[in-house]
């Protein structure tokens, strides 16, 4: 009968061990979790705002050859002239008038 009762207090015990481990275990896997979470949140936010610098920079490139300035200066490199449009060559898309 003695016999019987300590293995019934073993179980307990490796039972209570068991429960006392994960509860410590839970909230460090939390912990864990939640640190690469906001790792990965800081280096999404971080690609964010590079491709949102290198659309300014895009956008401001693209500002920058629609210039007049621009397109003299590559016409002038490329050796392209400039000629007037004879009006009758032109035609009117829309017009508020």
């Amino acid at each position: 009968m003695r016999s019987r009762t300590t293995n019934t207090n073993r179980r307990k015990v490796i039972v209570v061990a068991a429960v006392l481990t994960v509860c410590l275990f839970v909230p460090v896997w939390q912990s864990a979790v939640c640190a690469q979470l906001s790792r990965s949140i800081e280096i999404a936010d971080r690609n964010i705002a590079l491709m949102e610098e290198q659309g300014l920079i895009l956008k401001s490139r693209i500002a920058k050859q629609m210039t007049p300035e621009y397109l003299i200066e590559q016409a002038s490199v490329r050796n392209i002239s400039f000629s007037q449009i004879e009006s009758a060559y032109s035609t009117t898309v829309a017009s508020n008038y």
